[in-house]
């Protein structure tokens, strides 16, 4: 994917101006301080808003979005939340693996009410999607990580790795995070590819 001349103006404030990027499959964990535009840039990578100038070529098809809010339904189990959001993605498991996930992700009272869980056990549901072998070009994860456990965060950093590994391009903002070292993560740092605003 290649960002030219992306800039975001909202009204007369510019909040990114003249990125020149290109992102290849890998890990990128974006840094900058509060309110240097983190979140504005993701969300136009995602097409959730528009660049106001500039273009991107090969833009991601396959994109998954998981903010810092947990994504379910609150009059529903943690596993009706969970098939109820690999039906909006088009992703049919079978009863065992959709057990197995869950089992995976230590969600061990499937059959909990959703609004009974603590907002850790909660923010699963979404993580689950990226136990998705192959599909996903763009990933995008603002501040989700910051409710879970140590065991679950290290598990999601080495599925992220085999997602990148797959070919995917992951951005990672989370401001607790220690870092990772080796070929699939780098640090993109808002400071250096957002212009003068």
């Amino acid at each position: 994917m290649k960002l030219i001349n992306c800039s975001k103006t909202y009204k007369e404030k510019k909040v990114l101006s003249q990125i020149n990027l290109t992102l290849e499959s890998g890990i990128y964990h974006l840094t900058g301080q509060n309110g240097t535009g983190k979140s504005v840039f993701c969300r136009c990578l995602l097409g959730l808003e528009q660049f106001t100038e500039g273009s991107i070529e090969a833009p991601p098809e396959q994109v998954l979005f998981l903010p810092d809010t947990p994504l379910g339904e609150d009059w529903l189990t943690l596993r009706e939340n969970l098939e109820l959001l690999l039906f909006y993605y088009g992703i049919q498991l079978t009863e065992e693996e959709l057990t197995a996930r869950m089992q995976q992700l230590q969600m061990t009272e499937p059959d909990e009410n959703y609004h009974k869980v603590s907002v850790g056990t909660a923010m699963k549901i979404g993580l689950a999607l990226l136990l998705q072998e192959k599909r996903w070009d763009l990933i995008v994860l603002d501040e989700t990580m910051s409710h879970l456990d140590s065991t679950i965060r290290e598990m999601i950093w080495d599925v992220l790795e085999q997602r990148a590994k797959e070919g995917a391009i992951v951005i990672l903002i989370d401001h607790s995070f220690s870092g990772r070292s080796g070929d699939l993560w780098n640090t993109l740092a808002m400071e250096d590819i957002n212009g003068k605003c």
